[in-house]
């Protein structure tokens, strides 16, 4: 079975699906993952709303792993094993 070599390119994977959409009559940018529930974030720009999301998706697989949730696959590809010390 496929596997991501490691968490970074899990994060990276997980934000390649990421939908992009403007509020604030453009002057925002909205970004969430399907399949991964309250993750999203927002920002001056589609950059910055990146950056912004990725440390929000960081924080929600933290939380996963701490309540022993699963990790959503990504394109049928399963998440790498991940535990915080």
């Amino acid at each position: 079975m496929k596997r991501f070599k490691d968490l970074e390119d899990y994060i990276n994977a997980a934000i390649a699906n990421a939908r992009y959409e403007a509020i604030d009559n453009g002057n925002s940018v909205y970004v969430e993952i399907p399949g991964f529930p309250g993750v999203w974030a927002s920002g001056p720009s589609r950059e910055e709303a990146t950056a912004e999301l990725k440390k929000v998706l960081q924080g929600w697989i933290e939380l996963q792993t701490e309540r022993d949730q699963p990790l959503p696959a990504i394109q049928g590809i399963r998440p790498p094993h991940v535990s915080f010390a």
